[in-house]
């Protein structure tokens, strides 16, 4: 089967980021309770779940708007400067460039589905010219108004801005709550990004279609062109 369209998450997915996302979430449980996550906590508790949900959770209890932003700004300055030191190896990941031309030349929809907050998107717009491939209309990130993954919502928000069904798009994902939140929404294939320690969690989940280590393994086939 060949779909419409496609829908991208972006932290570990077309950027390949999560080790200091990781880092950040460790480094502030450290200082908010006295130790850090732990790998299982960081597996179920942080990959793919919006700021409010995670620090919700690492604090024990409901945070009002400004405790959470507050909280949530001091996480994205240290993961923010990690990404700094990277210089010129702060890049997309490999083959999404690649992709990403040519499902722009070709006119095949798509967007990217995001838990990220708007500071950060903001970010990756100007680092990576993001707007040369994506209208801003189809970056959907978390604006506070959605639920966050595995909720259904920032996928069933993708499909509208494309305006095409769901179960006639592709969705990438790197993480298990990601992938329950495309699923959940109902496309119609779901590819897993996985890397050596991911894989034996991620492709044989029963919904996950497929799996690549990169985008030049991308199947270009699987989608339609108009």
């Amino acid at each position: 089967m060949r779909y419409t369209g496609i829908v991208f998450d972006f932290n570990g997915t077309l950027l390949w980021d999560s080790d200091k996302h990781e880092y950040a979430w460790r480094i502030l449980s450290e200082q908010l309770r006295g130790r850090a996550f732990t790998d299982e906590e960081i597996r179920s508790k942080v990959h793919g779940r919006v700021n409010r949900v995670i620090l919700e959770y690492l604090v024990g209890h409901a945070l009002d708007d400004e405790t959470a932003a507050r909280l949530a700004d001091q996480k994205e300055q240290i993961y923010l400067e990690l990404c700094e030191k990277d210089g010129e190896a702060f890049a997309l990941a490999p083959g999404a460039v690649e992709l990403l031309d040519y499902l722009t030349e070709k006119r095949i929809p798509h967007a990217i589905g995001t838990s990220s907050c708007e500071p950060n998107v903001r970010y990756y717009l100007e680092k990576f010219y993001l707007l040369r491939w994506f209208p801003m209309e189809h970056i959907i990130f978390d604006d506070g108004k959605m639920r966050g993954k595995p909720a259904p919502d920032i996928y069933l928000r993708s499909a509208q801005r494309l305006g095409i069904k769901p179960e006639k798009l592709i969705a990438v994902e790197d993480a298990a709550s990601g992938i329950r939140s495309a699923h959940a929404a109902g496309y119609g294939s779901v590819l897993a990004v996985v890397t050596e320690d991911t894989r034996p969690d991620l492709e044989n989940r029963e919904d996950v279609n497929g799996v690549i280590t990169d985008f030049t393994e991308f199947d270009r086939n699987l989608l339609l062109i108009p």
